[in-house]
Formats: structure tokens, C-alpha cells, sequence
């Protein structure tokens, strides 16, 4: 009945890490926001007034630091791609058009985006901070097999997200999904 009510849109159901779902306990509040031991690699202090305070996570792509606004003086997530990402002028505009293109994006299951911008010859994507675990380490916390209702909800609340995209119609993934 509760996945019913969430389908129809008249309940908000929690998807979000409960003690029966996880191994462990954990605490899903902003300063419990994942922050990964730097490598060598994680050279950059600063991009613009942003001061770098971790990585959050990385990828083939690129990398998603946790970072401090001195402007606005707040918490923000910064994407940025890896050299190899974005070697041409022409691959660094398309990220900016993708960017800019998810910025105009309002939905409670997409990430906002504050600010797309460049660093030297490097874009990035300035986000909100989403307090708790990343999605690998949320699956590794939890125990083996996730309840139906809680896979039925996170579906949807993906599916709810992509349909916001495709309707703004510049979706970067569109012409691979319709």
C-alpha cells in the first residue's frame, strides 16, 4: 500500500539508509558526507573561490570534490573531469552544454547545479552537497538483498528524475533513451 501511495504521488516514502537496511549504523547527516583519503594525484587546493576540503568520490571521468563557497559560505560538491575527459576544445564545450543543460533542471531527485564555470583550461560543475553515503558505498553498507519496496522506490525516484530531464528537451542522454 505504501509503494501504491508513493507511485500515485500522494506519499513521500523514505528510500533513504534505515537500520534495518545496513550492516551498520550509520550517521546520514552533512558532516557524514563520505570523504575519500586524497591520492597524490589530488594536487588542486583551490578552484576559484572555492577551497578544496576532500574528495568525495572519483571515477573514469573525473573526480567530485567537497568544497567551501567563501561567497556564499557554504558546503558545495565540485565535478571535475579528469585532463584525459576533456583533451579538446570541442569535448570541454560539450560538458559546458551538458552542464548547463542539467542546470536548468528543477526536481527534488536531481542534484542542482550552482554554477558551471572554468579553471585555467579545466571546466567544472558546482552542485549541491547531498549529505550521506555515495551510492557504492550505501550498497556495500546494506544487507544482501535490498526489500522490494525500497528497490521499487529508488527506481522510481530515478525514473522521476530522468522524465524531468526529457522534458526540459535537451537532455545530453536523450537520443540514447527514447
Amino acid at each position: 500500500m505504501a509503494i501504491e501511495l508513493e507511485l500515485q504521488g500522494r506519499s513521500e516514502a523514505d528510500t533513504s539508509v534505515t537500520q534495518s537496511s545496513v550492516r551498520n549504523p550509520v550517521d546520514v547527516s552533512l558532516d557524514a558526507t563520505a570523504l575519500h583519503a586524497p591520492t597524490s594525484s589530488d594536487v588542486l587546493k583551490k578552484i576559484g573561490r572555492f577551497d578544496l576540503r576532500g574528495v568525495l568520490g572519483w571515477g573514469a571521468f573525473g573526480k567530485v570534490y567537497r568544497a567551501f563557497d567563501s561567497i556564499l559560505n557554504r558546503e558545495v560538491a565540485i565535478k571535475v573531469p579528469m585532463d584525459s575527459a576533456v583533451k579538446s576544445d570541442a569535448e570541454r564545450v560539450q560538458f559546458l552544454k551538458e552542464a548547463r543543460a542539467i542546470a536548468t533542471i528543477n526536481h527534488r531527485n536531481v542534484c542542482q547545479v550552482f554554477e558551471v564555470g572554468e579553471f585555467g583550461d579545466r571546466p567544472y560543475i558546482v552542485m549541491a552537497l547531498v549529505p550521506g553515503l555515495s551510492l557504492a558505498d550505501a550498497l556495500k553498507s546494506r544487507k544482501p538483498p535490498l526489500p522490494q519496496k525500497q528497490v521499487a522506490l529508488i527506481i522510481r525516484k530515478i525514473a522521476a528524475a530522468l522524465a524531468a530531464a526529457h522534458e526540459k528537451g535537451d537532455c545530453p542522454s536523450r537520443s540514447q533513451t527514447s
